[in-house]
């Protein structure tokens, strides 16, 4: 477990932590069904290297954060409906640190460079997601204190034994709930840190009504484990004016990862209204996009400095939901996506401009599986005339996209006159809006 101190020093030396995305929504984008009452922490049991991939991917995407499977994990729930007893509940809990540690090893072994803080935050859902009845977006729930504590403590003490770097406290709507929380860390987890994710009535008021100086009071008294407070799960659209509203009462570090705005039927386990990537695959992907880009500047510029983009958004383009802008990476682009014709300016980037890690991206649908090189020198022939281009010409055309992608990378992690062998191989899928690595 971090202390609050070194998460501050990475933290300002970052200046804005860049949370994961929709870990659920991501699994069922890649044909996982998750009608179930435990949601992903199902998918935890039952293929724990799905989820491993999927954190994978986060990382690569630019994601400084990859919270756990085990928003629903809560010890009371595995017994209801896995029937598993406490021990093994907290096994599976366990579990969810494990395959997040994993993906980071990966992740340092062939995606990012060691300089980039990777960190693991242990999901702790509210009593609200335990009822499975969409409860987590009113706090529609009484318990008293101790009954509170009784429910979180197992999982709680699951995280911190199974090494997070801290917790993530997230979808609260209950004062109460909030308020034995925070002791319940303050008396059996002194030395464990947390930001704290709440879902809203409106943009004044927590989802239980409570008014956010009345909450931000609660919070403050604990802030020596507090390191962030804010919103997720929230509609996108009300985000900034919500954090706004914060900001004015507090000055500590805000947390956002809102959704996209539709409206989760506990009855049918459904979303209703139009999903983020009904929108982004229309001719409006652009203005969608730009749009996106704004509302993160507006949730800096109120105060968030951990932020994501959550449920129902797994199709936004990583580019623009993780803020790689111009100036953050040398992009290098040529028919194909090839890495010899690209290595003058690799070894210019690296050499001179102080780069180190390369990804290396074809994609779907490209026109150099098209073709033969026989085709291609027909061609010049044809419009050029013959004897302009040696018949040995290669336009390194390739048959098999996966294949080619492995072998740059591999080309490339052989090369003598490259510095580090941070070098990761991907292939896009323009179908989809998709990444998938290959190497």
């Amino acid at each position: 477990m971090l202390s609050k101190d070194a998460f501050e020093s990475l933290l300002d030396a970052v200046d804005t932590f860049v949370i994961d995305g929709a870990l659920a929504t991501e699994l069922e984008a890649r044909g996982h069904d998750l009608n179930h009452p435990l949601w992903s922490a199902k998918i935890l049991q039952d293929d724990p290297a799905s989820i491993e991939q999927v954190h994978l991917d986060y990382f690569a995407a630019g994601a400084y954060i990859a919270i756990t499977a085990s928003y629903q994990a809560a010890t009371e729930g595995l017994s209801k409906h896995l029937q598993l007893s406490e021990a093994d509940g907290k096994a599976l809990i366990n579990r969810s640190v494990e395959v997040a540690r994993q993906a980071r090893d990966k992740a340092y072994t062939s995606v990012v460079g060691r300089n980039r803080p990777l960190l693991i935050a242990g999901s702790v859902g509210p009593y609200g997601a335990y009822l499975s009845d969409g409860s987590e977006y009113t706090g529609a729930y009484t318990l008293n204190a101790e009954q509170y504590m009784d429910f979180h403590r197992p999982r709680i003490a699951a995280l911190v034994d199974a090494g997070v770097d801290l917790l993530a406290i997230e979808t609260i709507p209950n004062i109460n709930e909030i308020k034995a929380l925070l002791v319940l860390l303050e008396r059996e987890f002194p030395a464990a840190i947390a930001w704290l994710g709440c879902t809203i009535k409106d943009t004044e008021h927590l989802a239980d009504g409570t008014p956010w100086q009345d909450v931000v009071d609660v919070v403050q008294q604990h802030s020596k484990q507090v390191v962030a407070f804010g919103i997720n799960c929230v509609p996108m659209a009300i985000s900034a004016e919500t954090l706004g509203n914060i900001h004015k009462l507090t000055k500590m570090p805000l947390v956002a990862y809102p959704n996209s705005g539709e409206v989760w039927d506990a009855v049918s386990k459904t979303w209703h209204g139009q999903r983020a990537e009904d929108i982004l695959n229309t001719e409006e992907r652009a203005a969608a996009l730009a749009k996106l880009s704004a509302e993160l500047d507006s949730w800096t510029a109120n105060g968030a400095r951990l932020i994501g983009v959550t449920c129902m958004d797994a199709r936004i383009d990583p580019a623009a939901a993780f803020g790689i802008d111009l100036g953050d990476a040398h992009v290098i682009r040529n028919a194909g996506g090839n890495a010899k014709d690209a290595l003058r300016s690799i070894l210019i980037s690296q050499h001179l401009l102080g780069t180190r890690e390369i990804v290396l991206v074809k994609h779907t649908g490209c026109g150099m599986l098209t073709f033969t090189n026989t085709d291609a020198l027909s061609l010049v022939a044809q419009n050029v005339g013959t004897g302009v281009l040696a018949g040995t010409y290669d336009f390194q055309p390739f048959p098999d996209l996966e294949k080619a992608v492995k072998d740059d990378v591999e080309w490339l992690r052989g090369h003598s006159a490259l510095l580090g062998k941070t070098i990761s191989g991907w292939v896009y899928e323009v179908e989809t809006g998709k990444t998938k690595q290959i190497l």
